[in-house]
């Protein structure tokens, strides 16, 4: 199974991407500070490239992190498609719902279902 996440940083925060207004978004930052963040939380993240990512957590779950090619030195969006496995289960689904809160709440980031624009609650 496959879930598609996307990463935002707004300066209020948002229940869904429905309520973004046009000036809302901001950038995440520079794009080695990015890919820094995402390693500090997800340290099995391997670098194919500047902008693509696979992190293989085990059997339960991968990650496969993007970012856009965007003009200038600000990443201004970050792309996470979860790969679930065969050992996946509600362990494994906190494992990496408790990791996506960490990077998003020590970078002031948010998440959102591509699925249906609405903001990943993160447990405390």
């Amino acid at each position: 199974m496959s879930t598609d996440i996307i990463v935002l940083r707004f300066p209020r925060s948002l229940d869904s991407l429905e309520d973004v207004g046009s000036d809302d978004a901001q950038g995440l930052g520079e794009a080695t500070s990015v890919r820094s963040a995402v390693e500090a939380v997800f340290q099995s993240m391997k670098w194919d490239t500047l902008n693509y990512g696979l992190a293989i957590v085990d059997e339960a779950f991968a990650l496969e992190i993007s970012l856009p090619e965007d003009k200038g030195d600000v990443v201004t969006s970050l792309h996470i498609g979860l790969k679930t496995g065969l050992t996946w289960d509600t362990k494994g689904r906190d494992v990496f719902f408790r990791k996506l809160g960490i990077l998003c709440t020590q970078n002031g980031w948010q998440a959102f279902l591509v699925s249906d624009n609405s903001r990943i609650q993160y447990a405390d």
